[in-house]
Parts: structure tokens; sequence; C-alpha cells
């Protein structure tokens, strides 16, 4: 019975580290996106907390996670899109026999033929949902996080100052969360759904 060289044991170290890198980190993405999206904002705006500490709480997330979670985004992008590219290179070696009759003929004909395999598209189906999330994030996302972050910042120079005075809108800053909250959701879905086809593609 043949083996595939590019399945289970026989791919080389790089290629099998690159899709467990790629498959935890985009499970670690679904995950916190979830949790920032579904959980973390929506308790902000239901708690009774004045709106300057909400936006205060939304710029400390967004420095405390941002960075580590852009360095797993393109870690696992970059590991799916390796593991995409090896298999698409190196298809399987293993030969499967086609019999064809013919009309004119009482004798079948045999070929071999020597199938590409789909594994490498579902690495590559990875790599494109999880390359989304970069300009999705900067072209949906931005100008309610923009907003956000410059109501934080304006709370900050307030306290610092001791003015005393309302420097935000309470309700243009309820809005500001909701509308990150509901959209940043679409960036699990992302990241969940790469990391369910990865997840096939190792099990297969």
């Amino acid at each position: 019975m043949s083996s595939l060289p590019n399945s289970g044991t026989m791919l080389p170290p790089a290629v099998r580290y690159a899709k467990i890198i790629g498959t935890v980190g985009s499970g670690v993405l679904a995950g916190l996106y979830y949790t920032h999206s579904r959980h973390t904002i929506p308790s902000l705006l239901e708690s009774s907390v004045p709106t300057e500490k909400m936006v205060k709480s939304f710029k400390k997330i967004k420095e405390t996670t941002d960075r580590p979670m852009l360095y797993t985004l393109l870690a696992s992008t970059s590991s799916f899109a390796y593991v995409s590219y090896y298999l698409y290179s190196n298809p399987p070696d293993v030969s499967v026999a086609k019999t064809t009759f013919s009309s004119s003929s009482f004798i079948p004909s045999t070929t071999t033929e020597y199938p590409l395999g789909y594994e490498w598209a579902m690495y590559g189906a990875s790599t494109v949902l999880l390359a989304i999330v970069i300009p999705y994030s900067q072209i949906i996302l931005k100008k309610a996080k923009s907003s956000l972050l410059a109501a934080a910042e304006s709370v900050e120079q307030n306290e610092k100052r001791k003015m005393g005075v309302q420097v935000v809108d309470d309700r243009k800053v309820k809005r500001d969360l909701e509308e990150w909250s509901s959209r940043s959701t679409f960036r699990a879905g992302l990241a969940g759904a790469a990391t369910v086809i990865a997840v096939f593609a190792l099990a297969g």
C-alpha cells in the first residue's frame, strides 16, 4: 500500500509545525475576537460605570491586546500560506488506476493518474480568511475605534488638568462601542472559520 509523502509523519518538521502554529493561532484569535466583541464590550455597556471609564477601558484593552493579536495573526496567516504552498508544490506521489472501456474494443484500457489532492486548498482558504481580517479592521472598524480612542485621550487630558468638565458625549460613546462590538464579531467568524477548516485538514 502506497503512502503519501506530504501527509502525517512524512511531512518535513517545518510544515508540521506550521500547521500547528496556524491552527492554534487562528483558534486563539477567534476566541479573543469573540470575547472582546460579545462579552467584554457588552459588559461595559450594561454596567453602570461612567462613559469616561468606558472609553479608558476600551483604550486599555486595545493597548494591551492589539500588538500581540497582530503578531499572532501574521504568524498564523504566514504559517497557513507556507503549508498551502508546500502542499501545492509537492502533490501526493500516489497513483490511481483508472479503467475505461472503448466502444470499439472489448479490452479495457487502464491509465494511471496522479491526483493533486485538496489539502493545500483548505490551508489556502484558511490563509485568505485570516488575511481578510487586517483590511477589514483597518476599513470597517477604523471610524469607531478612532472615535473611542480620541474620547479616551480627551478624558485623560481632562483628568490631568483637573478641569472637572464633561468632555465626551455619552450617547456617541455608547453608539461607537455598540458599532465596534457588532462589527468586530465578523472578525471572530473569519478566524473561527479558518480554524475549523484547518482542523478538518489536520484530521484528514
